[in-house]
């Protein structure tokens, strides 16, 4: 067979063969705000997210200050329709105090079989005791109906 026909073929099969890609990104939910808490990174497990299964969104941070406790606000929107909120202590989440430095958030999720698939946003606040904001954050991310479709 005439190597540009096997170079075409496999272009074809390449373009054409599904891969699991991450989907995810983030930012912070303001470019000129200074936040006590910088956030590093978020990584999305599994990326794409699958409904009926859980999601666990982990994310790196520095810390200003010492921060003794306080809450993380998440809410979750839809084709720019919120469908869930939540607020939950920030012990939960993190370990407390939170020394001056690195930490890791953590937010696990179980998703509802029924989660219709596509792409959503989900802000996340985090504030202290006294109500301050300490940061803000919004990640992107996609939602699957089933493992197969990544492979």
């Amino acid at each position: 067979m005439d190597s540009r026909v096997c170079s075409w073929i496999f272009v074809v099969l390449v373009a054409f063969t599904p891969v699991a890609i991450a989907n995810s990104t983030w930012r912070h939910c303001s470019s000129t705000e200074d936040y006590h808490v910088t956030v590093k990174d978020v990584k999305v497990n599994p990326d794409p997210v699958i409904r009926g299964g859980d999601a666990t969104f982990e994310i790196p941070a520095v810390a200003r200050e010492t921060i003794k406790g306080g809450t993380v606000t998440v809410q979750v929107y839809y084709l720019g329709i919120q469908v869930h909120e939540e607020k939950e202590d920030l012990c939960v989440r993190t370990s407390c105090p939170i020394s001056p430095g690195d930490f890791s958030l953590i937010n696990s999720e179980g998703l509802p079989s029924y989660a219709p698939t596509g792409s959503y946003r989900l802000e996340m606040r985090i504030q202290n005791e006294s109500g301050d904001l300490l940061t803000c954050l919004r990640i992107n991310f996609q939602i699957s109906s089933k493992q197969s479709e990544l492979q």
